[in-house]
């Protein structure tokens, strides 16, 4: 799954807007290039549990309950800016 067209500059403004840190930006981008936690977690030098902690907020911050939900919206919302 490839990222949309000049997405990370539209994440890095939605991001902004909504106060992730930049290792919660980091780990989002790596989700919507199709990345696993697994593989991000090795290519962070962290632990899985790190990564999904780090999401865990992310969730709060996007008013989420999941992955996949959070995905759905920053696509929706990039889409919109385009």
């Amino acid at each position: 799954m490839s990222s949309p067209r000049g997405w990370p500059r539209r994440l890095r403004r939605l991001a902004a807007l909504d106060g992730l840190t930049q290792r919660q930006r980091e780990i989002v981008d790596r989700l919507l290039q199709g990345e696993r936690i697994p593989s991000i977690a090795a290519s962070m030098y962290v632990s899985a549990s790190t990564v999904r902690n780090h999401l865990s907020h992310v969730f709060a911050v996007f008013r989420v309950h999941g992955q996949s939900e959070l995905l759905t919206l920053l696509r929706s919302r990039s889409e919109a800016d385009t």
